[in-house]
């Protein structure tokens, strides 16, 4: 009896090891890194008082830029999906020569003045943005062994920093030489759906799990919702959007 449960167990030893490295690692964490189609709302200010006025269509024109961000979020819940919390830095550059210089009706922010920046004619005009996110995410990850889509809400707080430059060197406004380098605070809320693309290859997804840690990974396509205008001031550079984002999402 004994070599007969010997052979046995040294028969099934195998499929119990396979089925439990099948299990994955525990979960705790998101990175992802994403693509962000972008056209700050900073023309939207003008409509007030001359709906043809707008500064940033004539310096930098109307074609949307990209925003590429890297975010780190932290695992709260898994009761019923999953619930993270975390933050993100981003990236937006554009630059151009402006058109003209003239406006009488240019917002800026509290850190600019309310005048543009006298910038020369022949100078190149640049934008440089470093966006921030606080957010918590809800994904409904319950269903997604059999329907590998995941639908998620997300929602956060934001600080989008700015600095424009003319040249090499930060512009300047108003009659103080104010430099034309701030922030502004707001908010988000985006939701979408996550493609879990181990079952293209289950094989390699098992691999990755067992020699790095991650649980899964996702393609995600997100509708973002930014209102990054301090809340509603009427005296921020107003640096929100409406638009669509995608990345990769990695569950560790």
């Amino acid at each position: 009896m004994r070599p007969l449960l010997s052979s046995l167990f040294s028969l099934l030893l195998p499929a119990i090891a396979s089925a439990e490295s099948s299990l994955g690692t525990e979960r705790s964490a998101l990175i992802e890194f994403t693509y962000t189609q972008y056209v700050p709302q900073i023309d939207d200010a003008f409509g007030g008082c001359n709906s043809s006025d707008t500064p940033y269509e004539r310096v930098f024109g109307d074609e949307a830029q990209g925003i590429l961000r890297l975010g780190y979020e932290g695992l709260i819940s898994e009761k019923f999906g999953t619930l993270s919390a975390g933050a993100s830095i981003g990236y937006f550059a554009t630059d151009d020569v402006p058109k003209t210089t003239s406006s009488e009706c240019f917002t800026g922010s509290s850190d600019a003045g309310n005048s543009r920046p006298s910038i020369p004619g022949d100078e190149t005009t640049a934008l440089v943005l470093l966006p921030v996110e606080t957010q918590l995410s809800y994904r409904l990850t319950e269903y997604e062994d059999r329907i590998p889509l995941v639908p998620v809400l997300r929602v956060g707080l934001d600080y989008y920093h700015f600095r424009i430059y003319d040249g090499d060197e930060l512009a300047r406004f108003g009659p103080a030489g104010d430099e034309a380098s701030g922030g502004t605070f707001g908010y988000h809320w985006a939701a979408g759906l996550h493609l879990l693309l181990d079952f293209l290859s289950p094989e390699m997804a098992a691999d990755f799990d067992r020699d790095a840690g991650v649980n899964g990974s996702y393609l995600t396509f997100e509708y973002l919702d930014a209102r990054i205008d301090d809340f509603g001031s009427e005296d921020s550079l107003r640096l929100g959007d409406q638009t669509w984002r995608v990345g990769l999402l990695l569950d560790f």
